[in-house]
């Protein structure tokens, strides 16, 4: 139990060091009120005044001038998304998302084959692709993907895309299966129009960056279109989801110690009764010869073999409540959590610790036991 509740609880260093490493914690993005969907904002965002305005549309210049107008900001782009069909089905179904060329430094994507939009890409708007090798396999392309074109027959009014590059397998913590150039998204994507751009978005080079950057997009933001039409969102807001899950996490943990301290009251019962029911037992122990220091640590070998036992027990216990977790529960991350070593060390650790410790005071009163009143019980 100890081994599955570390594993558990170990999720939430898992997901903190994903997300720091991530663009999302180093991301800034100006958007419509009416897309702002968040469920975790503190207030409900909602349009004041004159229900009757038109929705904010966003240009290629309100980028540029985002940027100038904040230095902290290191990349801006745009960023869309479209669900592609190759064939007439789900089961051929890829997320593309249709990116400006800051996109690819503020991601830092990297490629295991090929190579990496160009700026002439972008200009010309061609129709290139990057992906996964597992989308690679979902499209059913043989062989080396690079250089070959695919069509996605599925989704209407959609012209053939050569693949240019194959994305590093290490990169598979995004939302997307593939790359084109935004460029290309105003003909090739059914539900996009480029010249009604939703949403704004800017990267800073460093996590620790993000709050300047946030208040001077902020002032940007309240200046051109006043923040009743547009929210200006950041990795903040989700640090303030994972605070939550801290704070999740610390209630759970407290549930967790008081079943750990059950479960070693359990043990240290256990001990306790097969001391008292083998005393005549270590009185001829003692009798034949055996030291106290002998018989303690024979019921201390005793509380660590059962300690090991259950923490090993609990790593499969461990790997199904994050296979449950993955499965069922978790609806904010991109990424799959596993068993960690740490999280096996630390649950193994406190089993073994905490049969030890409570094994202790058994363990004291076996080594107490006197010859003569064992020899008159006879």
């Amino acid at each position: 139990m100890v081994t599955a509740v570390a594993a558990f609880l170990d999720l939430d260093r898992q997901a903190q060091l994903r997300f720091d490493a991530s663009l999302q914690a180093r991301e800034i993005t100006i958007m419509r009120i009416e897309d702002d969907q968040d469920i975790f904002r503190q207030a409900p965002a909602k349009r004041v005044g004159n229900t009757n305005t038109a929705p904010v549309t966003f240009t290629f210049d309100d980028l540029k001038s985002a940027r100038a107008a904040a230095p902290k900001v290191s990349q801006a782009y745009l960023l869309e998304y479209e669900s592609l069909l190759k064939q007439q089905d789900l089961a051929s179904e890829i997320r593309v998302a249709a990116v400006t060329p800051d996109y690819l430094s503020a991601a830092q994507v990297k490629l295991q084959s090929g190579s990496l939009f160009t700026e002439s890409d972008f200009r010309e708007s061609r129709n290139l692709m990057l992906l996964y090798p597992a989308t690679a396999r979902l499209l059913e392309l043989n062989g080396d993907p690079v250089g070959q074109s695919v069509v996605f027959n599925g989704t209407p009014g959609q012209p053939e895309y050569l693949i240019v590059g194959i994305i590093a397998a290490s990169e598979s913590s995004t939302n997307y299966d593939a790359l084109i150039p935004y460029g290309t998204v105003s003909r090739t994507l059914p539900n996009a129009n480029i010249s009604s751009i939703r949403s704004l978005k800017f990267a800073v080079a460093n996590p620790a960056q993000l709050p300047e950057a946030r208040a001077e997009l902020a002032a940007f933001a309240a200046a051109s279109w006043g923040l009743d039409r547009v929210s200006v969102r950041s990795g903040l807001d989700d640090r303030v989801f994972r605070t939550r899950q801290r704070v999740t996490s610390l209630i759970i943990a407290v549930f967790a110690s008081v079943g750990l301290v059950v479960a070693s009251l359990n043990i240290m019962n256990l001990m306790l009764t097969r001391v008292l029911k083998t005393q005549r037992m270590l009185g001829i122990y003692r009798t034949l010869g055996a030291t106290r220091s002998a018989l303690r640590n024979q019921v201390l070998s005793d509380a660590l073999l059962l300690g090991s036992l259950g923490g090993l027990v609990g790593i499969p216990a461990g790997y199904g409540l994050l296979a449950a977790y993955n499965r069922f529960l978790d609806t904010n991350l991109a990424f799959n959590l596993t068993l960690s070593p740490m999280a096996i060390l630390i649950g193994i650790g406190l089993a073994v610790g905490m049969s030890l410790l409570f094994g202790l005071y058994p363990a004291i009163l076996a080594a107490r036991v006197r010859v003569v009143e064992t020899l008159r019980s006879f």
